[in-house]
Order: C-alpha cells, then sequence, then structure tokens
C-alpha cells in the first residue's frame, strides 16, 4: 500500500471532498497530459480518487499541474477531464 504524504496528501484529501455529483469540465485550453508530457513536463505522483477518477501530478521545475483523467469503456486511451495549475 503507497502511503501518500506532503502536497500529495493535500491534494488528495482536496479532492476527496468533491460532491459525488460535481462533473468536471473538459480539459481548458488545450491543456492535457499529452501536451505537459510534450513540454517536458513529469509524472511525479498519481493517485486514485473514487469519486472522480486517476489524478496525476505533473512537474516541470517548479511548475506543478494537477490533472485529473478517466478511463472510458470504448476507447483505449484514458481521457483527460482537465489539468489545472498548482499554486
Amino acid at each position: 500500500m503507497k502511503v501518500v504524504s506532503g502536497l500529495g496528501a493535500v491534494l488528495l484529501s482536496a479532492s476527496l471532498a468533491l460532491p459525488a455529483a460535481a462533473q468536471p469540465q473538459p480539459a481548458a485550453e488545450g491543456v492535457t497530459v499529452t501536451s505537459l508530457l510534450a513540454e517536458g513536463y513529469a509524472v511525479t505522483s498519481s493517485f486514485f480518487n473514487p469519486q472522480a477518477g486517476v489524478v496525476l501530478l505533473l512537474q516541470n521545475g517548479a511548475s506543478l499541474y494537477m490533472c485529473l483523467v478517466q478511463e472510458m469503456r470504448d476507447t483505449a486511451v484514458l481521457t483527460t477531464v482537465y489539468c489545472k495549475v498548482v499554486e
């Protein structure tokens, strides 16, 4: 079992507080996991939120993004729901 601490724990507790009925919005302005990886970001952490999906933390230097991705049964890839800058 992976223990989440530090920033990951803060983001995990914040994401678990999402209401079950909350519907995430599509990725804004073309920011996706794929586009961030192409810009040199690396996945530094990941965790699963049963109410939302898989959360990935991507970092490039001092810049950090949190991205929510979801699996769809009818596709072969995970879909980026949204990415947000972590300040």
